[in-house]
């Protein structure tokens, strides 16, 4: 199985499972001991994704980073 996470950028990733029929990422979760898997129907559109995103500094820019990113900022103005 290739090293999916060698050549991501993204901090909040996790994994990236592609397999048959079950294509998804998984990123860190909103709260502690949780995890965020976005589950695509296409591997087409999970490598989308993954080039759009993860693999890029425009990671500010996928929604789930974005709400991770303030969740870190709001813990830090605590």
């Amino acid at each position: 199985m290739p090293n999916y996470g060698a050549e991501i950028i993204c901090p909040f990733f996790i994994a990236l499972y592609d397999t048959k029929n079950s294509y998804r990422i998984v990123c860190e979760g909103l709260c502690p001991e949780a995890s965020t898997a976005i589950g695509f129907r296409q591997k087409q559109a999970m490598n989308e994704w993954r080039h759009r995103y993860c693999l890029t500094f425009h990671y500010k820019t996928c929604p789930y980073a974005k709400a991770l990113a303030k969740q870190y900022e709001q813990e830090e103005k605590k």
